[in-house]
């Protein structure tokens, strides 16, 4: 190995710090395993390496201000279940990882949450979800980053609309049930469709609801 090189393998001790050096044969993904669960910390500089155990203030820091996954699951109105099914497709990461194995999330994965939750709701499917929020990350321009999920907000605005315009409808229906409902809970005869088709509250109407019809029928 090069003197350079073997030099910047060295660990420099830091007092009151206990380091573990970094050997040439050391695989990087275990450093990289210890280093993302906030057991070690790792620096570099011009001149060597330093691979030493993060202590407890530093792991506090590093901890502060982020949220354990049943807040998250409070904010959001999302499941626990479902937020760790979010996280093994990779649509959501931890930002830390405690030494206990604990996630620990940032305040910004409860947007991208509800992102998700509100496109599920139009019936996008969890894999096109997942293409979006990869291009966003990926691409070379803003451009090529937003045409798509442009595309897909505007499907989802059209398709809001239109189940708005089914609410009104809906909406409608249940309030002029309910205006004949209320005479029917007064009502002492027994119900038949004879009794009820004859009903005054009903044959003085112009249009009698869809819901009532589905009853009396």
């Amino acid at each position: 190995m090069p003197k350079r090189a073997a030099r910047l393998a060295q660990a420099r001790e830091v007092p009151g710090n206990p380091i573990r050096p970094i050997r040439a044969d050391q695989p990087c993904e275990h450093i990289t395993h210890w280093i993302s669960r906030g057991v070690f910390a790792l620096t570099v500089t011009s001149r060597s390496v330093t691979f030493g155990q993060m202590s407890a203030t530093g792991r506090e820091k590093q901890s502060r201000g982020l949220l354990k996954i049943g807040e998250i699951a409070s904010r959001t109105g999302v499941t626990l279940r479902t937020i760790r099914y979010y996280q093994s497709l990779g649509l959501i990461q931890a930002a830390h990882r405690t030494r206990g194995g604990l996630h620990l999330y940032s305040a910004e994965a409860c947007d991208r949450i509800q992102f998700i939750r509100d496109l599920r709701s139009l019936d996008i499917p969890l894999a096109r979800i997942r293409v979006l929020l990869d291009q966003r990350t990926s691409a070379r321009t803003g451009a090529e980053g937003t045409r798509d999920v442009a595309a897909v907000l505007t499907l989802g605005l059209a398709e809001v609309e239109k189940r708005m315009q089914q609410f009104l409808v809906l909406r409608y229906e249940m309030t002029e049930a309910l205006d004949v409902l209320e005479t029917c809970l007064r009502c002492s005869a027994k119900p038949s469709r004879e009794v009820c088709s004859a009903c005054e509250t009903l044959t003085r109407r112009e249009r009698v609801p869809a819901y009532i019809r589905a009853l009396v029928n």
